[in-house]
C-alpha cells in the first residue's frame, strides 16, 4: 500500500532528473542542493514502492518500471499544474460562481449594469441572478440556494449586511403633466388625481400606504400592477399617475417626467449574506465590488 503523504516537490524532481539528464541539472533547474534532489528521489520510490533508477557509473537511467512511471508523471504534471493555475484563479477570486438574488426593481434596473461590469473585469467568474421579493429571497438565502441577497429593508443578526443603500420615492406623471415636472409638490395636492398603485401586499404598496396614513392622505386608485416598471408603462400611456423608486424614475421613461414629493418617502435596501456562512471568494470580491459601486451611485447611504 502507497504511504498517505507525497510531495509534489518529489515528482518535480523526478521529471527534472529524467529530462534534464542529472541530478546535478536538476538541483539547478529547481534551485536547490543535489542532496535534496536525492532526497527527494528517494521519498519518491518509498512512496511508490518502485525502484524508479538504476546507477550506472555516476550517471542515473531509468528502471522498467520507472519509464512506465515516468510516462504517468509526465501526462499527469499538465494537469497537475492545472489544478494548481485553477486554485490560484479561485484563490484570487478570478475563477468562481457566485449566485445573488434580487428584488425586481433592483434586479431590473440597477443591477444589470453593475454585475455587467464586473464580468467584464472578471471573466471567468460565472453569475447567476434571481429575481424574487424579500420574503422569497431570504427563503432562497438561508437554504443556501443563493450566496447573496439584495432585498428592501432587512437588518438583523441572521444576515451579515455588506452594504446598505437609501433611496426616495418619485412621483411620475405623463410628460408636461402640470407644471411641466419641474417643481416638487405637496403629496395632499394629488388625491383627486387617478393613481396607479403596485398590488396590495407588495413591501412598497405597504410602506406607501402607511406613509399616506401618517400625514392624513388618501389616493384614488384607478389601476394596480405587479412591478414598478408597469406603473412606469402605464403613467406613460395615460392612465394616470404613480409613485415608483428613483431607481426607477432614473431610467429615462419616454412620455413621463419624475418629481419630488414631501413629505418624502425614503426606502431602504440591504445586500446580505448568512451570518452562519461563509463566502467563496468570488462571493466576497464581488460583494465588496457592490459595496463601492452602490455607495457611489447612492452616497447618502453610504
Amino acid at each position: 500500500m502507497l504511504n498517505d503523504r507525497l510531495s509534489l516537490r518529489a515528482i518535480h524532481a523526478f521529471h527534472a532528473v529524467v529530462t534534464l539528464g542529472s541530478v546535478a541539472a536538476a538541483a539547478e533547474h529547481l534551485n536547490v542542493t543535489q542532496p535534496a534532489i536525492s532526497h527527494l528521489l528517494k521519498s519518491l520510490e518509498a512512496w511508490t514502492n518502485l525502484t524508479l533508477f538504476r546507477k550506472i557509473g555516476r550517471r542515473l537511467e531509468l528502471t522498467e518500471d520507472g519509464q512506465v512511471f515516468f510516462g504517468d508523471v509526465a501526462s499527469a504534471l499538465p494537469i497537475i499544474s492545472n489544478l494548481q493555475e485553477s486554485a490560484e484563479a479561485i484563490r484570487n477570486a478570478r475563477r468562481g460562481h457566485v449566485r445573488i438574488v434580487a428584488i425586481p426593481v433592483v434586479s431590473e434596473y440597477l443591477l444589470p449594469a453593475m454585475l455587467g461590469r464586473f464580468m467584464r473585469d472578471n471573466p471567468f467568474v460565472e453569475i447567476t441572478l434571481e429575481v424574487a421579493d424579500t420574503h422569497r429571497a431570504l427563503t432562497l438565502l438561508e437554504a443556501g440556494n443563493v450566496d447573496l441577497a439584495l432585498v428592501s429593508g432587512v437588518r438583523d443578526k441572521t444576515h451579515t449586511v455588506h452594504a446598505e443603500l437609501s433611496t426616495r420615492s418619485v412621483l411620475i406623471a405623463p410628460a408636461g403633466w402640470r407644471t411641466a415636472c419641474t417643481l416638487p409638490i405637496e403629496l395632499a395636492s394629488i388625491q383627486s388625481e387617478p393613481f396607479i398603485a403596485l398590488n396590495t401586499g407588495s413591501p412598497f404598496r405597504y410602506a406607501l400606504d402607511q406613509h399616506l396614513a401618517r400625514a392624513g392622505l388618501s389616493v384614488k386608485i384607478r389601476a394596480q400592477a405587479r412591478t414598478q416598471s408597469a406603473i412606469a408603462g402605464l403613467v406613460a400611456s395615460g392612465v394616470g399617475i404613480g409613485i415608483v423608486d428613483q431607481i426607477v424614475a432614473a431610467r429615462a421613461i419616454e412620455g413621463t417626467c419624475a418629481l419630488a414629493f414631501e413629505p418624502a418617502l425614503r426606502w431602504s435596501f440591504h445586500l446580505v449574506s448568512r451570518s452562519s456562512g461563509t463566502l467563496s471568494t468570488s462571493a466576497q470580491r464581488l460583494a465588496e465590488y457592490l459595496r463601492e459601486q452602490l455607495a457611489k451611485r447612492f452616497p447618502e447611504a453610504a
